[in-house]
């Protein structure tokens, strides 16, 4: 998770979010319909993503309607061709909780989506804002500066109400990323070798994702071992 948008930037997912309904216009559907909220525990802030990915073709319109009737995305590609066929959209990340949760209530959120060969796709996505426990990273260590570029592993205490967990490592000002989805069992990952360079700043993120698809996730800093 960075500090910027956490990691919260998805994804390839095997979570359990996903709740369609009914079949769209020419049988197309939603690939994703995804609405949840992120906690980054280091930031104490919170977040909305919302997730949306038609089958193969672009959309040239998008709505998201909350439970209380408000259109809470309005998104619309009409000068393209093509369409977009992936939105990831994350709201500002605030410490004021409570004004996100006014903002985007629990329940069943709505989704409709216009592909460009007119199609009309339907979904519907659950919100809850119940969290999960945020993970204690035993491994690496906040600020460690020894941690070696090859056999690097992360390593995170388990919590009892994680359904799934996510890695994300990133460098600290640099393009190179890595996401990975793990199954609840898991407490640890190892970083493949040659994807850390020595000496280089790194932020590494793991979230605990909660059944109902809110995540918390505990981030440190660390400094791969220089040669």
């Amino acid at each position: 998770m960075t500090r910027s948008g956490p990691i919260l930037r998805v994804l390839a997912t095997t979570t359990v979010l996903l709740l369609l309904a009914g079949a769209a216009v020419a049988e197309a559907q939603f690939e994703k319909a995804l609405i949840y909220l992120e906690r980054n525990v280091a930031d104490d802030d919170i977040e909305v993503r919302i997730v949306a990915t038609s089958d193969d073709t672009g959309f040239t319109a998008l709505r998201v309607i909350a439970p209380d009737g408000r259109t809470v995305i309005d998104f619309r590609s009409p000068g393209s061709k093509l369409g977009i066929r992936h939105l990831d959209l994350e709201s500002p990340e605030l410490r004021d909780k409570a004004s996100v949760m006014a903002d985007f209530p629990e329940g069943t959120y709505r989704f409709e989506g216009t592909l460009i060969d007119g199609a009309t796709l339907r979904a519907e996505a659950t919100l809850r804002h119940a969290f999960p426990d945020a993970p204690t990273l035993s491994s690496p260590k906040v600020g460690q500066t020894e941690l070696p570029v090859k056999g690097a592993k992360v390593r995170w205490e388990p919590v009892a109400d994680a359904a799934s967990w996510q890695v994300v490592l990133k460098e600290h000002n640099g393009a190179r990323e890595l996401r990975v989805m793990l199954p609840a069992g898991a407490t640890v990952f190892a970083i493949p070798d040659g994807f850390l360079v020595p000496g280089t700043k790194y932020e590494v993120a793991v979230g605990a994702i909660h059944q109902g698809g809110s995540r918390s996730y505990q981030e440190i800093d660390f400094t791969a071992q220089k040669r």
